[in-house]
């Protein structure tokens, strides 16, 4: 055996970590490089390497922003461009990212939404988010269009979705996203916005 100053104290330590703890924690975990902006959820304790970063907190409501079509116009205008359109989001990079100010019951309703996402595999609730994240960042182009989808979320008393199973999530997004339906409404209002067509590349 090879005694080393620098060892740490477990066998699968080639050096001591100062924050292998952190892994244990609920955290959000990306590449270190991507085409697009790609954050996963894990509480499962799981140890990623090298080519992975961690952000190391129990925030759904950051992951559903981090993931939002807001957040991948950010990274066209922020962060370095690699070879063959790919981004490079270092943690240094990330540090100073701009998060938007959000209010407890705004950062409920996007962690009610993501949780549904993550527990039904309900890929409608994310364009609800990005339109959340607009009204986050630009709410004084919606509310001046009268579009206020936090205010839409709170009458549709989306929040309940958190007590739901799986059967009754899917439900409820039939009902929100039927044509006919104050949100709907509103998604398809948004979309119209400059703003929204700015961010979205339909200048």
């Amino acid at each position: 055996m090879i005694n080393r100053s620098d060892q740490g104290k477990y066998f699968w330590e080639l050096r001591s970590c100062a924050y292998w703890q952190e892994f244990e924690q609920p955290k959000i975990i990306y590449p270190n490089i991507c085409s697009s902006n790609q954050f996963a959820w894990d509480e499962t304790r799981f140890y990623a390497n090298q080519k992975t970063f961690i952000i190391p907190c129990g925030s759904k409501f950051l992951l559903g922003y981090l993931n939002s079509s807001t957040v991948m116009w950010l990274f066209m205008q922020l962060l370095p461009k690699l070879q063959n359109e790919f981004f490079e989001p270092s943690a240094a990079f990330m540090r100073q990212f701009p998060i938007p100010e959000a209010t407890a019951k705004q950062q409920e309703t996007l962690e009610t939404l993501v949780t549904a996402i993550l527990n039904a595999a309900e890929l409608r609730f994310e364009q609800l988010i990005n339109a959340l994240v607009y009204e986050l960042y630009f709410a004084a182009d919606l509310h001046n269009a009268n579009i206020q989808l936090f205010a839409a979320c709170e009458a549709a008393q989306i929040t309940q979705l958190a007590a739901m199973d799986n059967a009754a999530i899917l439900k409820y997004a039939d009902c929100i996203f039927a044509a006919d339906h104050a949100i709907a409404k509103l998604l398809v209002a948004v979309q119209n916005l400059p703003v929204v067509q700015l961010i979205k590349g339909r200048e």
